[in-house]
């Protein structure tokens, strides 16, 4: 297994501190168990630590909390400010578990007593920092990764949402219009029916009308037969009479020559 190079800064003002740590490192890369060997640079406070970070660096750091410029958590605190993307992990003299919880509830990687530690167990210590501060680095890469397409998916749907809305809305007002249209055509089918009874209506008085009509000319057919009738009867009367006035004229006529012809022979003398 290839292994590589990693740069730790000890934060440490104890020169036997850093001695001891610096061995212990030394040499690291030859053990199985660790991925890395290690070049290690020292400062001994909080102002030449930071002016430090601003030029180097590094994969990991190894911190003091109490230094000649800083004690307790602010000593983490200011480092942490400036190397928010290096893990830290709190080397301390001072046996306090509550400021141990505070140190990784701040976003340190792990407390150790420096009494407790050794060789082995602190080079466990820094490659399971760097290891577990690496996945975290990947896991945030990926979160902030799925979050950016979930906000890309929110937007996509929320446009999609707003689209929905309007279509929604054109459909609203096609209804509505549809509604409309379809109360025109039901009043128009209703005028047409109400149009078509009363012309139904009409048709059925023409109707009656032309069967009255009907029964008045064959009524005016009779009449007109009749009439012709009584006019042939008229007629054959009034030739009748003709007749007999003229046979009463001859007769009158006759008489009138007779009395004429009684008068002159009344007028002669005797």
């Amino acid at each position: 297994m290839s292994k590589k190079a990693a740069t730790i800064l000890l934060v440490e003002d104890s020169l036997t501190a850093v001695g001891m740590i610096t061995e212990m490192l030394r040499d690291a890369g030859n053990l199985g168990f660790s991925k890395y060997f290690f070049e290690v640079d020292h400062r001994d406070s909080i102002a030449t630590s930071v002016e430090y970070l601003i030029s180097q660096k590094v994969d990991l750091i190894l911190l003091d909390l109490n230094l000649p410029d800083s004690e307790g958590l602010d000593t983490f605190a200011k480092i942490h400010d400036h190397v928010q993307n290096v893990p830290i992990v709190i080397l301390t003299g001072v046996e306090d578990e509550l400021l141990g919880i505070k140190a990784l509830q701040m976003g340190a990687q792990d407390y150790w007593l420096k009494s407790e530690i050794s060789r082995n167990i602190l080079i466990r210590i820094i490659n399971y920092a760097m290891e577990r501060y690496q996945l975290l680095n990947e896991l945030e890469i990926r979160v902030e990764e799925r979050t950016q397409e979930l906000l890309v998916v929110n937007q996509r749907l929320q446009q999609e949402a707003l689209e929905r809305e309007q279509r929604q809305e054109e459909l609203q007002k096609i209804n509505d219009h549809l509604l409309k249209v379809r109360l025109s055509l039901e009043g128009q089918v209703a005028s047409a029916k109400k149009k078509k009874e009363d012309l139904v209506q009409k048709m059925s008085e023409l109707t009656l009308s032309k069967a009255d009509l009907a029964q008045n000319q064959v009524e005016l057919t009779k009449r007109v037969s009749s009439l012709e009738a009584e006019k042939e009867t008229l007629r054959d009367q009034l030739v009748l009479y003709y007749e007999a006035l003229q046979q009463s004229n001859t007769d009158i006529d006759e008489l009138l020559v007779k009395i004429q012809t009684l008068s002159n022979k009344d007028s002669e003398p005797f």
